[in-house]
């Protein structure tokens, strides 16, 4: 995988992402922008492409799992952000090199529809013609500014193990199955239930051990390291690559899931790992908690992080 930038020929400003703040939501806007300081400290304007050919993907560098989408609505349709999976025949582009200019054209691949800039807005028209600037691209090679001090990835639902309306099976020992149910969900791009989880045989009604392979959407992996600094630099690099991990820890008496989605100051600690707790007291709300490790792990009366469970795309 390589990074670049893509710099408009009419406006020479570049393709970014609007308004990042160091998360991502779906169809957050895409633009194009000068290179201040700002834009330039948070990557928001790299892509992350497997080659400039024919039915790839344009994905955002701060979180491979978003990438450039066509929103079908409007006229013209707008160009955003959105996660992939789930999406790909919106998110699917061609890049078309332009040999008399040295520039590209980018076009959906399953629309005739091209990436064109508005003012510094940035939608998807039909083809202009050869000359027309505002659809071609410069493309080069980028190398992305320092690692990011704090990531936090979209996640679209937290479900709450305790909630009253769950088998009673999860609400006494359904903590995996609700992290599992999460990420899914996050690989899916839809809010999948736990009665879907049951129907799927990831639990039953009398077993809350969790069958990992029959999830939809979403691969897991068991993964061991040596120290707990192994494991906070696992978690960063997983989250860095838009992969939420599912932390398992362990204590005295109580064994405990969570998913971290985020990080901020450098990720380097407890305190600084963003996880979705599906352990809240309050059974009237089916939404989990959103706290650091740290309190997780002192909620559960855990010590350390015991194995983490890695996630993909299925």
């Amino acid at each position: 995988m390589a990074y670049y930038t893509l710099k408009n020929a009419h406006s020479s400003k570049y393709l970014a992402i609007a308004n990042y703040n160091g998360s991502l939501s779906n169809n957050q806007n895409v633009c194009v922008t000068s290179l201040n300081t700002t834009v330039q400290a948070n990557n928001s304007h790299i892509w992350s492409i497997s080659s400039l050919g024919s039915g790839v993907y344009a994905k955002a560098y701060v979180n491979t799992a978003f990438g450039l989408n066509v929103y079908r609505a409007g006229d013209p349709y707008n160009c955003d952000v959105y996660p992939i999976s789930g999406n790909e025949t919106d998110a699917k582009v061609n890049f078309i090199f332009h040999v008399a200019s040295g520039q590209y054209f980018v076009k959906l691949s399953n629309y005739n529809l091209y990436l064109t800039i508005s003012g510094d807005n940035v939608c998807w028209k039909p083809y202009g013609g050869e000359n027309d600037n505002t659809q071609k691209w410069y493309i080069n090679t980028a190398t992305p500014s320092a690692t990011p001090t704090s990531r936090t990835l979209s996640m679209p639902q937290n479900l709450n193990q305790k909630y009253n309306n769950n088998d009673d099976v999860i609400i006494r020992y359904g903590c995996c199955v609700c992290c599992v149910c999460d990420v899914a969900s996050y690989y899916g791009g839809v809010n999948y239930t736990l009665q879907q989880m049951k129907n799927w045989g990831v639990y039953s009604s009398i077993d809350a051990t969790c069958n990992w392979g029959n999830a939809p959407s979403a691969s897991f992996a068991y993964h061991d390291l040596p120290t707990q600094n192994d494991y906070f630099a696992k978690i960063r690099s997983e989250i860095n690559a838009g992969r939420p991990v599912i932390v398992y820890m362990v204590g005295e008496d109580y064994q405990h899931y969570v998913v971290a989605y985020g990080y901020t100051n450098g990720g380097n600690t407890y305190a600084n790992i963003q996880v979705l707790d599906p352990y809240n007291d309050d059974g009237t709300t089916p939404v989990g908690r959103y706290v650091s490790l740290a309190t997780a792990l002192e909620d559960q009366y855990c010590t350390s992080i015991n194995r983490l469970v890695l996630t993909s795309r299925k």
